[in-house]
C-alpha cells in the first residue's frame, strides 16, 4: 500500500505540472514543508510512541483501549491549540521572525490544518500496522489517497484553481480522514482517561522530537533559503526536481515502515 500510494503520486505530477505553474509549486511547497516542519513539533513524537506502547499493553485489552483514548484525547488538545493559536497569531508571529516569508496566510493556515488533521489518520494506520491487518490498512490508505488526488485534480484541473485548489483540495480530504479516524477510535475515545498512559507516551515520544526536527530541518531549510535568495518560480522547480530525486525513497520508506512493528512483535 504504501509503495503503490507512493508511485502513484508521483505519476500524477505529469498532470500537476501541465496545470499549475512553478510559481504554484512554490507556493505549495513552503507552507506544506513549513507545516510538516510545525507538526513535528506538534505531534509531540506520539506516532513513535504509540506503535512502541501498543505492543506494551497489547495482553491487556482493556488497558490498551484507556490508553489509545488517553493518548488520542491529549493529541487533539495539542492539535486544537496550535490551531487556534495559528490562526489568532501565527501570521505576526511569523513575519516578526521571517519579514520576507511572501506566502499568503491563508495558504499556511490551510497547509498546517492540513497536516495536524492528517496525523490523526495516521495513528489508525498505525493501530492497523500494529494489529496486523493489512486489509484494513490497505482500504484505508487507498480510500485517503483517492479522495485527496479527487478533490486536489478536481480543483487544479477543472476549476483552474493553481496552488490554493491544490491546497484546499488537501485540506478537504484531511478533515475527511480526521472524522474517519475519530469515528474508528470512538471506543478508545469513550474509554476512562489516564495521565500514565500520557505520561508513558511523552517519556518515549519527547527525546525523539529533536531529532525529528532536525531530519525535518534539512528539508525545510533548503527551499526556505532558495525563497530568500530567489524568486518563488525557482522554489517551485527545485521542489519539483526534488520529487523526481525522491523516487529512490519508493522502496526504503516502505521497507522502513514495515520494521518496527515486527521488532516490537
Amino acid at each position: 500500500a504504501n509503495f503503490g500510494i507512493r508511485a502513484l503520486n508521483f505519476l500524477l505530477l505529469p498532470l500537476y505540472t501541465r496545470y499549475l505553474a512553478p510559481t504554484d509549486y512554490g507556493l505549495i511547497a513552503l507552507a506544506e514543508t513549513f507545516a510538516a516542519f510545525l507538526a513535528l513539533v506538534i505531534g509531540l513524537g506520539f506516532d513513535s510512541a504509540l506503535q512502541r506502547m501498543y505492543f506494551h499493553y497489547v495482553d491487556n485489552s482493556a488497558a490498551l483501549t484507556s490508553y489509545l483514548g488517553s493518548t488520542i484525547k491529549v493529541a487533539l488538545a495539542a492539535s486544537a491549540f496550535a490551531v487556534l493559536f495559528t490562526v489568532t497569531a501565527g501570521t505576526p508571529v511569523l513575519h516578526a521572525f521571517a519579514p520576507r516569508f511572501d506566502v499568503p496566510a491563508r495558504f499556511l493556515i490551510w497547509a498546517i490544518i492540513t497536516a495536524v488533521s492528517a496525523q490523526f489518520l495516521q495513528y489508525k494506520l498505525i493501530v492497523f500496522q500494529s494489529q496486523g491487518k493489512p486489509k484494513l490498512y490497505v482500504f484505508l490508505s487507498v480510500a485517503s489517497f483517492l479522495l485527496t488526488a479527487s478533490l486536489a485534480v478536481a480543483l487544479v484541473v477543472f476549476a483552474h484553481r493553481g496552488a490554493s485548489g491544490m491546497l484546499l483540495g488537501k485540506l478537504a480530504a484531511s478533515l475527511v480522514g480526521l472524522i474517519v479516524a475519530l469515528f474508528l477510535f470512538s471506543d478508545a475515545l469513550r474509554a476512562p482517561f489516564h495521565w500514565r498512559f500520557v505520561r508513558e507516551t511523552l517519556a518515549i515520544g519527547l527525546p525523539l522530537v529533536p531529532h525529528q526536527l532536525m531530519a525535518g530541518g534539512l528539508m525545510v531549510a533548503d527551499r526556505f533559503i532558495l525563497g530568500y535568495y530567489r524568486d518563488l518560480s525557482e522554489v517551485g522547480l527545485y521542489s519539483i526536481a526534488y520529487t523526481f530525486g525522491g523516487v529512490m525513497s519508493l522502496v526504503t520508506l516502505s521497507l522502513t515502515q514495515a520494521w518496527a512493528p515486527a521488532y516490537y512483535d
